[in-house]
């Protein structure tokens, strides 16, 4: 088993961790309401707000475990505060560092462990938001993000700050960060094409581009079917005159008879009676 190291600045640290009075006080719902969530999400047996002092671990909000603290020369999370990311333990067994931790080899039986710490305002870390399971696993990247929002929420809650206020303040800051970069991006991209959709626009208003047709299409037009000659052509004087009644007749129809006066009427049906 290899004993945690002392972080730079230890005495800053306790001091730190000192400060906000917050050693050895009552469980409170703002915290446990964090661990009993984050069992939840990350389907984890364990969930802990672990707090580093000199000789000890103590959890100001634990779920899934009885104990209220620990030694802190077999912690998991001394390992972890000198860092300024999370540290993850995918299987305690083949990690040389706690493969024969009492904690790993005896109860609670740690074989997965994840720790994030716990910075407050001058970049002190006092402890750790930390998961743990009995049963050898990983996080993906969502999870190690939620796992570094929920160790943010809680050292904004230790220090007094409105947690879930600035939460959703950053949160919506970066949404309209990125509404920005999609407005901008989308103005250049409209901008880009300019150029192609303006002689796009002026090809289709020259009056020459019905000459584009398909050469079938102006050979059936050629070949005076009646059509639309202003579109086939291109010209609009070689529109083609409608035709005269005359010219529509049917073949072989017999001319239409003229309407004729009465007297004239009465000759030709004289002129048609039989003889005698």
């Amino acid at each position: 088993m290899q004993a945690p190291t002392l972080p730079s600045g230890e005495a800053a640290r306790i001091a730190t961790l000192r400060d906000p009075s917050i050693l050895d006080t009552d469980p409170e719902e703002k915290f446990d309401a964090l661990t009993v969530h984050a069992c939840s999400q990350f389907d984890v047996a364990i969930a802990l707000v672990s707090l580093v002092d000199v000789n000890r671990h103590w959890f100001k909000s634990r779920c899934g475990l009885n104990a209220d603290e620990t030694g802190r020369d077999i912690s998991f999370c001394g390992h972890a505060i000198p860092g300024d990311d999370l540290i993850v333990i995918d299987n305690t067994v083949k990690d040389e560092r706690f493969a024969d931790n009492p904690l790993a080899t005896g109860a609670p039986h740690i074989r997965f462990y994840a720790g994030c710490p716990l910075k407050m305002a001058n970049a002190s870390n006092i402890g750790t938001f930390r998961l743990i399971d009995r049963r050898p696993r990983t996080l993906d990247a969502w999870e190690a993000q939620h796992l570094r929002d929920l160790a943010w929420v809680t050292a904004l809650q230790i220090q007094g700050i409105d947690a879930i206020g600035k939460w959703r303040r950053s949160r919506i800051a970066s949404w309209q960060a990125k509404l920005r970069r999609c407005r901008i991006d989308a103005a250049a991209l409209a901008h880009s094409l300019q150029p192609q959709g303006a002689a796009m626009a002026a090809r289709y208003r020259e009056p020459d581009h019905a000459p584009q047709l398909p050469s079938a299409l102006r050979a059936f037009s050629a070949s005076g079917t009646p059509g639309c000659a202003r579109c086939v052509s291109g010209s609009p004087s070689a529109t083609r005159a409608r035709p005269s009644t005359a010219s529509r007749r049917r073949p072989g129809a017999r001319p239409e008879s003229r309407r004729t006066s009465g007297s004239t009427a009465g000759r030709r049906v004289s002129s048609r009676r039989s003889p005698g």
